[in-house]
Parts: C-alpha cells; sequence; structure tokens
C-alpha cells in the first residue's frame, strides 16, 4: 500500500490516456503491482522528477598538472578527465559520467545492487535526463557543489 493515488492496473491499462493526463497535471501517480513478485509502479512526469533530484549535486576537483595540463575528479561516480586544456578535461570527464550513466541504465541490477554504487543513481538519471552532450556538461558545471582547484 501507498500513500499515493493509487489505481489498479487494469485501470491503468484502460484509462491511460487519462492516467497520462493526470500525471501531467497532477501529483504522481501509483500503479498496484499486477502480481505478489512485483512493486508499485509510479508514474511521474519530467518537471517532478527534475525537482526531486535537483538536490543531488556533483562534485568536481580541478587539478593543474606539473605540465601545464589539467584534470578533473568527479567524485561523486569516482570518475576522471584529461586533458591539455580545461575544456578537453572537462569534455573527457563529461563524457566519461555519461557513459557510466549508460552503462549503470543499461545494468541497473548489477550497479543497485552493489552496496557502494547504489547511491549513484539519482545522479545517474540526473544525467539520462539531459538531451545531449552539453546539457550533460553544463548541468555537471552548474551543480558542482565544489569545484576545488588544487
Amino acid at each position: 500500500m501507498t500513500m499515493f493515488k493509487e489505481l489498479k492496473f487494469s485501470e491503468a491499462r484502460a484509462g491511460l490516456t487519462n492516467v497520462l493526463d493526470r500525471v501531467q497535471s497532477d501529483f504522481p501517480i501509483a500503479i498496484a503491482p499486477r502480481k505478489q513478485s512485483e512493486e508499485h509502479t509510479l508514474l511521474i512526469n519530467y518537471s517532478f522528477m527534475h525537482d526531486v533530484l535537483n538536490g543531488y549535486k556533483f562534485s568536481i576537483t580541478e587539478t593543474r598538472e606539473e605540465d601545464g595540463s589539467f584534470s578533473y575528479w568527479m567524485e561523486t561516480f569516482d570518475e576522471y578527465g584529461y586533458g591539455e586544456t580545461e575544456d578537453e578535461a572537462m569534455n573527457m570527464l563529461v563524457n566519461h559520467a555519461i557513459l557510466y550513466a549508460e552503462e549503470y541504465r543499461d545494468n541497473t541490477k548489477r550497479y543497485y545492487n552493489a552496496p557502494n554504487r547504489r547511491h549513484h543513481l539519482p545522479y545517474v538519471m540526473r544525467i539520462l535526463m539531459c538531451s545531449s552532450f552539453e546539457e550533460v556538461k553544463s548541468l555537471i558545471l552548474a551543480d558542482a557543489t565544489t569545484l576545488s582547484r588544487t
């Protein structure tokens, strides 16, 4: 049982257009499981999900290397980006973050059930909600809780 507005699966299936209209203009809706082995399914619109995930901020450290190059470390995913320029290093980091998010998405059970990776889910979802490389880059830079320079 859930405190969300709940519909039986058969009701949701029969009135899918109305259900989607309600989710678009109202609060998320829970769909009751079809069988004992399933959990509730939550339907939520993009804006609500964006707001729910907004508190999950990326932490990034920038380092100027002795040879003049740059590296970025994203603590959130333990990912690095390296390059001759800041932009090159950031682009590599963003690319690694996107690849990780796609890998997580494609192997959700494996990653979500790993104790050291379960907490990555909201960050992965934030990246997957983006529609382009540049949007991910802007998200990571704008949300960085720490852009420390060493």
